[in-house]
């Protein structure tokens, strides 16, 4: 084996062993990116369909990441919403936010379950789950 083999060799094997050292980082780091005040507190406890649901979410957001955020309104069915793409800003704070709730809501006691999905790298997604508090859906 000539000297240029030799480095080509131990050059090549070095790229190897920082790819696997960054891939395993990547996949085995304990991110914590978001934490949520739980359960989350809902302002509006009586809503009417096609109303609007007004809850307030206290967090502590770590990493400043975007995220996609899927909910579903949940009693004995599950009203999915579309899923949206947030990012909300680095730090602890309260944040009021608004859902419109669906027009043919029968009355009833409900719950919005929260998912929101961060991508921290390549190899990588975490999702958070959350729910509010009861409210009621009147006519």
């Amino acid at each position: 084996m000539t000297k240029f083999e030799k480095y080509y060799f131990g050059t090549c094997l070095a790229m190897l062993a920082s790819g696997a050292l960054l891939m395993g980082y990547w996949v085995l780091w304990p991110y914590n990116i978001i934490t949520v005040k739980s359960p989350i507190h809902v302002i509006s406890k009586t809503v009417k369909p096609g109303g609007l649901l007004v809850y307030e979410v206290e967090y502590c957001k770590y990493m400043s990441l975007p995220a996609i955020v899927t909910m579903q309104l949940i009693d004995m069915e599950i009203h999915f919403f579309p899923a949206i793409t947030v990012n909300l800003p680095k730090g602890c704070t309260k944040s009021i936010r608004r859902q419109e709730l669906p027009m043919r809501l029968a009355p009833d006691f409900y719950h919005l379950h929260i998912s929101s999905t961060y991508q921290p790298n390549p190899l990588r997604s975490i999702t958070y789950d959350w729910d509010t508090e009861l409210f009621q859906v009147m006519q």
